[in-house]
């Protein structure tokens, strides 16, 4: 039994563990385990500086084959527990999904600093990391440039399958048109069609919308009784929450700035396993993906998603054929079952 241990500052009902860990433990002979838990996150606000306090499950770290060290786990306070793993001559995987060494200079999270923070301490560490995994070409070509680091593999984020509920006949006759946006979702990436929904509000009184994972209601729809929020969940729940509304309609409105291009395509993914077709923006992940038109509609400027909503209202016919077509994109090409050699091969490689 190969046995890797996940060293990780998320928690674990999060995509961004989930989608990164669980292909390992699908894996025949190899068993996954947790090595840390988070006990709280420091801030220091008057030297925009973030620290992090995790307690280590030192068994499982000296009993482990593998350490995965995930996204920002590198920090000033978690460098002596990485570097007590290299004693160990632990093999080590260091594994990211996003640009999070780079963000925007506007990102608003509170884990912002912890990130910046992470860069100096995977540098440290390079030396000794044995595969270092992303999820996109695009964000491997960045990385490559921001470590001066060439041998990093693709990994990307797959279905797997047993997380999803069973997908429901979004396409039935029913009495309201419902269009989604989910995810832990900023204000910033939705501003600029905030106009565009207003709109659709008023000219189609059978339109409802979901804002999913949104911490708090968007003050320009406080009024508006066809608009619903419902708070940040687990993935898993958050799945079900998306499969139980039953959407005709996605939106992905990403903004066209350099960090969203190195983002990963999982929620066209996610959309398109429970058929519901989705309105992407121009960005990397989606028109890698998308063949517009066809599995999903590209919108290329910010000012047009008011004409690419409208084209779908009631367009039962289209909608049906982009979420056909987009449900077989995603099991001819990412389905975990089928694409289980790349993270064979990591394993064989250490």
């Amino acid at each position: 039994m190969f046995k890797i241990c996940i060293l990780s500052i998320d928690n674990p009902h999060t995509a961004q563990l989930l989608l990164r860990v669980m292909p390992y433990a699908n894996l025949k002979n190899t068993k996954i385990s947790l090595g840390c838990l988070i006990k709280k996150f420091i801030k220091d606000q008057y030297n925009n500086d973030c620290d992090v306090q995790v307690e280590v499950n030192e068994k499982e770290i000296k009993n482990c084959d593998a350490v995965l060290i995930q996204r920002s786990f590198p920090q000033k306070s978690t460098i002596d527990i990485i570097k007590n793993i290299i004693k160990l001559k632990k093999k080590i995987i260091y594994d990211t999904d996003d640009l999070l060494v780079d963000l925007p200079e506007e990102n608003s999270s509170p884990m912002k600093f912890l990130h910046n923070n992470s860069k100096k301490y995977i540098e440290e560490i390079l030396p000794f990391i044995d595969i270092f995994s992303t999820t996109t070409n695009s964000l491997r070509s960045k990385l490559i440039e921001v470590f001066n680091l060439k041998n990093i593999i693709v990994a990307p984020n797959l279905i797997i399958e047993n997380l999803y509920p069973r997908a429901n006949n979004n396409f039935q006759k029913k009495e309201y048109f419902k269009i989604i946006i989910s995810g832990h979702q900023k204000l910033l990436e939705i501003k600029h069609i905030l106009d565009d929904l207003k709109k659709i509000l008023d000219f189609n009184k059978n339109v409802l919308i979901y804002f999913i994972g949104f911490n708090k209601p968007i003050e320009v729809f406080n009024n508006e009784k066809r608009v619903f929020f419902i708070t940040p969940k687990s993935y898993i729940k958050h799945l079900i929450d998306i499969n139980n509304i039953k959407p005709d309609l996605a939106l992905v409105p990403y903004r066209n700035i350099e960090f969203n291009h190195y983002k990963s395509n999982i929620k066209f993914l996610d959309y398109s396993f429970l058929n519901v077709p989705g309105i992407y923006s121009k960005i990397t992940p989606y028109y890698e993906t998308i063949s517009h038109g066809i599995n999903g509609i590209i919108c290329n400027n910010e000012g047009k998603w008011f004409d690419e909503i409208t084209k779908m209202l009631n367009n039962k016919k289209e909608l049906l054929s982009l979420a056909d077509q987009a449900k077989i994109t995603v099991k001819e090409k990412y389905l975990l079952k089928n694409n289980l050699d790349i993270f064979n091969n990591i394993c064989n490689k250490l």
